[in-house]
């Protein structure tokens, strides 16, 4: 909705509004493994599933007095990020890391709890953020390009290998699952793509 916050967790400034004390939520997400008790002794493995990442980030405020900020300044730039029942479905709250090799791991989330921390010197708050996935994201470009100047492009389900238009191999080696996105251009006037 148009509003971002930066927390800088490798090199904070003395001058940052919001300094990381602690954060979770980012190591592998946890595996739901249900199991179905039998009469006699042991289970049966009904279905595994890896639960929704939940990330909790633990922020020291530190307004600028000087010009006349406040903690409660500082407290309702974070408020904006919760999103209200009314809104779409598909508003979340973008978490982008920025990890040592230039990459950046993605989540999206929605706020779902901010608690002020109390008994402490200074004034911190705790920010919950439930993921909708329990996987982060990597965002990787891969353009190909071929031209098609047939009137028509048929994919031949019954017969594969049929040489007929194009076709795509995605092969995966990493250990999560990927989400593969295909984005199509054309140059014709018209165009359909079943």
């Amino acid at each position: 909705m148009g509003y971002s916050q930066t927390f800088n967790m490798s090199s904070p400034a003395q001058d940052d509004p919001y300094i990381i004390t602690s954060i979770t939520g980012l190591s592998n997400a946890d595996v739901n493994v249900n199991y179905q008790k039998t009469l006699y002794n042991g289970s049966i493995h009904m279905g595994s599933r890896a639960d929704e990442r939940e990330i909790v980030i633990e922020a020291r405020l530190n307004p600028s007095y000087a010009s006349g900020q406040t903690p409660a300044d500082l407290r309702d730039n974070l408020y904006r990020h919760l999103i209200p029942e009314g809104m779409s479905r598909n508003v979340y709250t973008k978490i982008s890391i920025r990890v040592d090799d230039g990459k950046t791991l993605i989540a999206k989330a929605r706020l779902s709890h901010i608690e002020s921390v109390l008994y402490t010197k200074q004034p911190a708050v705790q920010l919950t953020f439930k993921c909708n996935s329990p996987y982060l994201g990597v965002t990787t470009y891969v353009d190909y390009s071929q031209s098609i100047t047939t009137e028509s492009v048929e994919f031949d389900v019954v017969n594969p290998g049929a040489p007929v238009g194009f076709s795509m191999l995605i092969t995966s080696l990493k250990a999560s699952p990927d989400d593969i996105y295909i984005n199509n251009e054309t140059t014709s006037q018209h165009c359909n793509i079943t």
